[in-house]
């Protein structure tokens, strides 16, 4: 295993000062970063720690220039007061009904970290970026597991007839931090995997979610309803 040097650690810090310092002056309430194409390569690495450090202080950030879930991200900070989590399905195991799941650093808060336990910033030596002109191959992300507990998965869909919301629901289960360079999850929903998957397939999904820890199903369904949304339960 590489570790990231006393330097790429500098950097990451940087990286981090510059994004708060960013968003304070522009007056921001979310942050929907392009990095791949614009900040890694200007910046020298992906600004994952900031990001972090970012949804820990209350901002809604989300990676890949995602609007949709940053806005997803916005009503569930309103409804529940509480961080969110940038999250797609990553790893299956049909055995236990279990969906691991996160994004590539940068993407929850070290406050939503397992109680007990110490987040660590790992090298992205697993991640290739040899398709992003100009991005470095190396990185510092965060590297943990998120608390235990009810969640729920907000996602917003661009249907025939406009947007519809998509809404999942269930538990995080109590494991350690999987051997996963980024701050990770692993979800339970409250339906069996394959139709948890049927229905995903069925109605069609964006890849990314935003995760919050609470169970705010009246709620989001208020929310579609005021909107005049369709709102699709997708582990009803």
């Amino acid at each position: 295993m590489v570790e990231p040097s006393k330097q790429k650690v500098r950097l990451a810090a940087k990286q981090a000062l510059a994004l708060e310092r960013m968003v304070r002056e522009v007056g921001l309430d979310a942050l929907a970063i392009d990095m791949f194409l614009g900040l890694t390569p200007a910046c020298g690495m992906l600004p994952a720690v900031g990001m972090a450090r970012l949804i820990d202080q209350g901002f809604v950030v989300t990676t890949e220039g995602d609007l949709s879930t940053a806005v997803a991200g916005i009503l569930l900070r309103s409804v529940t007061g509480k961080p969110g989590h940038l999250w797609e399905n990553l790893l299956f195991d049909e055995e236990h009904n279990y969906v691991l799941g996160g994004h590539e650093g940068g993407s929850t808060g070290f406050s939503m970290a397992k109680e007990d336990t110490r987040p660590k910033l790992r090298n992205t030596e697993y991640v290739s970026f040899k398709y992003a002109a100009g991005s470095p191959h190396f990185g510092v992300l965060p590297k943990f597991i998120t608390n235990p507990g009810p969640v729920a998965l907000v996602t917003f869909y661009r249907g025939c007839q406009g947007y519809e919301m998509r809404i999942a629901l269930g538990e995080l289960v109590d494991l350690s931090a999987q051997d996963v360079h980024i701050g990770h999850t692993v979800f339970c929903p409250r339906v069996p995997l394959c139709t948890y998957f049927e229905n995903v397939a069925g109605v069609g999904t964006c890849r990314h979610f935003a995760l919050v820890h609470a169970s705010v199903e009246p709620e989001m369904k208020k929310i579609a309803q005021i909107l005049r949304m369709p709102c699709v339960d997708l582990t009803p």
